[in-house]
């Protein structure tokens, strides 16, 4: 198994996700993460989609995309040729004691704070996938952080 950012230019109408949705889950094709925006062109949305599969099923998913009317392209990102990112918001409990050890990590990874308060700090962070866990990991020490993600949004270079 290998994980697969494939974009996904649609026509943008209603209806469209629930498609492409559809097409994933009647084949039993996982979807790690999905964001949707719309393209240059308004008429047009890009939906960038991470999955885990083997190349089989891989080649399945972007034969079948290929074969929906709503469907303008499909393009498989390659990991060589892509620039991925996913955004993260996190908050968690402090005290006044640990904000200054939560604002370094904060600093050594490239977080932004967000919203401070006497007893939390939200924090923003973009990255890999890989950065944003090691991130959360940073701050388990400091009890249980709440969060939320985007998914991966990516452009071929």
């Amino acid at each position: 198994m290998k994980d697969y950012l494939i974009s996904i230019t649609v026509k943008n109408e209603p209806g469209v996700l629930m498609r492409i949705s559809n097409l994933f889950s009647k084949r039993a094709y996982n979807i790690d993460s999905l964001t949707v925006g719309e393209a240059e062109d308004n008429k047009f949305a890009k939906i960038t989609i991470s999955t885990r599969a083997d190349e089989g099923v891989k080649d399945q998913i972007i034969s079948q995309l290929e074969k929906m009317y709503v469907v303008k392209s499909v393009q498989l990102l390659t990991d060589d040729k892509t620039f991925a990112r996913e955004l993260m918001l996190v908050q968690i409990n402090s005290s006044n004691e640990s904000q200054a050890s939560l604002i370094k990590i904060a600093c050594d990874n490239s977080a932004k704070i967000v919203n401070m308060s006497d007893n939390s700090i939200m924090f923003e962070i973009s990255g890999d996938r890989k950065t944003l866990n090691n991130f959360l990991k940073l701050l388990k020490p400091f009890g249980d952080a709440k969060f939320s993600r985007t998914g991966v949004t990516a452009i071929s270079l």
